[in-house]
């Protein structure tokens, strides 16, 4: 088994909620079931000490949820990492870590609203995702520009660029690529005023 997480963003501040998805990938014949019905979260300092865990439910092949970065916590670099109960049995190089990064001061978030001309995808279908980009406080960002990519967790596939226009949309087209793991389409700012990344699950049949 694997197990991978997305979180809400990279960076945060001491005394916010960290939310997350959790995905577990299983090989053999069924990838969707997994074998565990737990999913594991560790977060760890900059000295690999644990200073958080928590176990939640697997569903399927998913789990979700939030863990309260605690006031006290000095700011720095810091390591989620996840597993699975199977994956006990597994060396412990093999499970999954996030970087993250718990600092007073950063740059101003954004979020991405996605709508997806199909319901699901196959190898080989075009991709057409119309993508309203948004501020903290749910406003669309106009003409910012942005680059995207297309991938798996281990690979990213498909690169490119665009811009929103004033009432900040845009649309991203490319062909969905052949994949064994969960797709993901990451949308990267980079600008005086706006600076960070989000990550999109695509509802693609892997």
């Amino acid at each position: 088994e694997r197990a991978y997480i997305i979180t809400d963003r990279f960076v945060y501040k001491p005394g916010e909620d960290l939310w997350f998805k959790g995905f577990v990938v299983s090989s053999g014949e069924e990838p969707n079931k997994p074998k565990s019905e737990d999913f594991f979260i560790k977060l760890l300092n900059s000295k690999g000490e644990e200073i958080i865990s928590r176990r939640y439910p697997v569903m399927g092949n998913q789990t979700s949820g939030r863990l309260l970065i605690p006031r006290s916590f000095i700011p720095g670099r810091y390591w989620l990492v996840a597993y699975t109960g199977w994956m006990k049995n597994q060396c412990a190089y093999e499970a999954f870590r996030k970087e993250i990064l718990i600092s007073k001061y950063y740059d101003k978030r954004f979020l991405v609203e996605p709508f997806y001309d199909k319901d699901t995808y196959h190898a080989g279908d075009t991709l057409n995702v119309r993508i309203r980009i948004l501020d903290q406080t749910g406003k669309p960002i106009p003409e910012v520009g942005f680059e995207y990519t297309l991938g798996s967790f281990d690979h990213r596939e498909i690169k490119g660029s665009g811009n929103t226009d004033t009432e900040g949309f845009s649309t991203i087209s490319c062909v969905i690529p052949e994949s064994e793991q969960i797709l993901m389409l990451t949308v990267d700012i980079k600008s005086r005023k706006l600076s960070g990344d989000y990550t999109l699950i695509i509802p693609a049949v892997t």
